[in-house]
């Protein structure tokens, strides 16, 4: 049976002591030390440590006193647990006082770290070709606390001067921004980057638009080729066509994800899934394809494989039937164009709401894109204000009085 430990008594009020079983400090047996006093009326007995960890019956003392001459003016710490966590919170005001005095290229491996751990490998991998090339000749050597609206200034300048579009330099200031962001969150850096308005860098609008779409004649003759030349990327392209997903989706998408009456799309562009009923010519595409495990992809390219990219195929036939000759970068023909078609054609036809829901946006803004009023249908609204019907004026055109 274990012996109970044996605490003894210090020669300082309020401390004590136990001695390890064998453990020896100099030429005594190791000393583990507490305190003990009165904290709102209740007996309160706290560890400091051992001795060969630094700790001498005089700490303990000197510790105690200051605790108890504490509670006495009303002042803290009035614990020692409140002592530790004070000096914690000491520790890491002055790691932010430190911090404070870090330049953008010290800082910037804390921030890709963090965004490696948290965003796709694309969008972080991006984010440090932009410091790579702009952020840290530039700005590497400032300090973050003094990045502001004129270092912005000169960013904007130089990505100007090498000719860079409207929409590299936003990306690249968006980088510079994200990442003032995340100082300011933790505490580098007290004011909020400034804004894009603010430095004269604004999203493109429509400039960055693709304005292709994709004629019923030559959907058929690029579905026609495509069955002939590659049958794989014949059913993927088909599946596209069938319901305006963006290509990641349906290279993504697994047998669990396909039911009898539904398709659903998971981890999509907004990191919501998407629910689209299958239609008839969608439901014989997926009755002919061969259903396998339930995490298995259903579309997989000619060599067996998963898709991770636009099938090849689907290019070379666009520019065998000479579809993109003589046409501008934004009115190409792409894999891409297959959704902007749909999009274009199911808006024709569906409300706002259900426009959203079928092609998977959040913020009306991008349905509104596709969208077009229909001016015979606000010519014949309009006309019937004017009249009731029975020669009168409607309600709102009414006579007072």
């Amino acid at each position: 049976m274990a012996s109970k430990t044996k605490w003894v008594k210090a020669k300082f009020p309020g401390v004590r002591y136990r001695e390890h079983d064998i453990r020896r400090h100099g030429v005594r047996l190791d000393r583990y030390y507490t305190i003990t006093y009165k904290y709102n009326g209740v007996t309160k007995t706290e560890a400091l440590g051992w001795a060969s960890n630094g700790v001498r019956a005089d700490d303990a003392a000197r510790i105690l006193g200051e605790l108890k001459r504490n509670q006495l003016l009303g002042v803290f710490p009035q614990t020692l647990k409140q002592k530790r966590e004070l000096a914690v919170e000491e520790m890491r005001s002055l790691e932010v006082e430190k911090a404070k005095d870090v330049t953008v290229s010290e800082f910037w491996p804390t921030y890709l770290d963090h965004a490696s751990r948290n965003k796709k490998k694309s969008s972080w991998g991006k984010e440090d070709s932009h410091f790579r090339i702009w952020l840290q000749p530039l700005l590497g050597d400032v300090l973050v606390r003094l990045v502001g609206a004129s270092e912005f200034d000169m960013l904007v300048a130089e990505l100007d001067d090498a000719g860079k579009s409207s929409r590299t330099i936003e990306y690249v200031t968006g980088t510079l921004r994200r990442f003032l962001k995340f100082c300011h969150t933790r505490g580098v850096v007290e004011q909020l980057p400034p804004t894009g308005k603010d430095i004269g860098v604004t999203g493109p609008g429509d400039s960055n638009r693709r304005l292709a779409v994709i004629s019923l004649e030559q959907t058929e003759k690029i579905l026609a080729l495509l069955h002939e030349k590659d049958f794989s990327a014949w059913r993927i392209t088909k599946f596209a066509f069938l319901t305006g997903c963006r290509a990641g989706e349906a290279f993504k998408l697994e047998w669990r994800n396909v039911s009898s009456t539904h398709v659903i799309f998971e981890k999509t562009k907004n990191a919501e899934s998407r629910r689209i009923p299958i239609s008839g010519p969608l439901a014989e595409l997926i009755s002919e394809l061969q259903r396998t495990g339930p995490v298995d992809k259903v579309f997989l390219n000619s060599r067996g494989g998963p898709y991770n990219e636009a099938p090849t195929a689907f290019a070379n036939v666009v520019n065998k039937l000479g579809f993109n000759e003589g046409r501008d970068r934004l009115d190409r023909i792409s894999f891409h164009t297959i959704r902007h078609t749909v999009a274009t054609e199911l808006a024709k036809v569906l409300d706002l709401r259900s426009l959203m829901d079928v092609m998977g946006w959040k913020v009306p803004a991008m349905a509104l894109r596709y969208m077009h009023g229909d001016e015979d249908a606000a010519r014949c609204a309009l006309d019937m204000l004017g009249d009731s019907g029975d020669g009168g004026k409607v309600i709102p055109f009414r006579k007072r009085g």
